[in-house]
């Protein structure tokens, strides 16, 4: 029997390569017949972290900095599904899309909860071999998810100097 790609789990990190790596759900969709989830995992800060940003503003106001970075990233991730995908639904969004959530956490707990809550069959990231620290973290990410996913997980490797035009800057 051959693999089945109904459910398919895109994990974003909405930057400038994001594009690239989400094409390649887009085609996996297209192939199979399925349906994309997308997934942004925001840092959420460490117990210790949010007490020593208590000491210098309100709760409330972390509150609604964080409520606004989700609907910030929510806004930028719409941009560019507009751009990506032909639109056909209501909201402007292929069909294609069946869900979009943006969650803070440890991303590589998060990733792997939405892929069960999904019922996923493949995972699609990206996968990065330069030397950064932001990226040897999203490296560090991608290698868990290979190593804990009970399903395939399919990782983009980016080419050097790649850009879409008129996506990678929404």
């Amino acid at each position: 029997m051959s693999p089945s790609f109904k459910n398919i789990l895109y994990c974003t990190m909405i930057g400038p390569n994001s594009p690239y790596i989400f094409k390649h759900a887009l085609a996996l969709a297209e192939l199979s017949g399925g349906k994309i989830h997308i997934i942004h995992v925001m840092e959420a800060l460490s117990q210790r972290q949010e007490e020593l940003v208590e000491h210098f503003v309100s709760r409330s106001l972390i509150e609604e900095l964080h409520k606004n970075d989700v609907e910030e990233a929510k806004e930028r991730l719409k941009k560019r599904l507009i751009a990506l995908c032909p639109p056909k639904n209501g909201d402007g969004i292929s069909d294609m899309i069946a869900s979009i959530s943006i969650v803070a956490g440890k991303p590589t707990e998060q990733i792997l909860k939405k892929s069960d809550e999904v019922n996923a069959d493949v995972i699609v990231m990206g996968a990065t071999s330069t030397h950064s620290l932001f990226e040897k973290v999203v490296g560090y990410t991608a290698q868990n998810i290979v190593s804990n996913s009970k399903v395939p997980v399919l990782t983009v490797q980016v080419p050097e100097g790649f850009q879409l035009k008129g996506v990678s800057d929404i």
